[in-house]
């Protein structure tokens, strides 16, 4: 009888030890606001640490010129924002969100200078590997 309350007492043990490993596990992957401040400290303070890892490998990031549309992937992406690491850019920074479900969401990011603002429409999936951005649609607006 002392061996199977001494088996049982292991398994139970054995088991809160893999819920609390298994909660612990949970706590590396970011939420959807946490990689949303990823996305506007590498865009507006040039902060880009953790961006890699919210950026999802399947990327697709859009940029309105004028008439013309440029499409980016991840790796592209990324060299731009490391070209500007550490640069503050003079703008306000604010952010809405348009659509939120429980696994994804779509934000508005607008980066306002004195002359135009920066629209990022950003969508945000939540991915085997936690919340990730896979989609971001930029264009510029002349302020009135």
């Amino acid at each position: 009888m002392k061996i199977l309350k001494s088996i049982m007492l292991g398994l139970a043990l054995l088991a809160v030890c893999n819920i609390a490993g298994a909660t612990n596990k949970s706590v590396d992957k970011p939420t959807k606001l946490e990689v949303l401040d990823v996305f506007i400290n590498a865009a507006a303070h040039g902060k880009i640490a953790g961006l890699e890892n919210v950026l999802d490998n399947d990327l697709e990031f859009n940029m309105k010129r004028g008439e013309r549309t440029i499409t980016v992937n991840k790796t592209q992406a990324l060299d731009f924002y490391k070209a500007s690491e550490n640069i503050e850019q003079a703008c306000k920074c604010s952010s809405s969100t348009i659509e939120d479900t429980d696994w994804y969401t779509i934000m508005k990011v607008e980066m306002k200078y004195d002359t135009y603002t920066r629209i990022n429409v950003v969508t945000i999936k939540d991915t085997a590997s936690g919340w990730k951005i896979t989609k971001v649609d930029t264009s510029v607006v002349n302020n009135a």
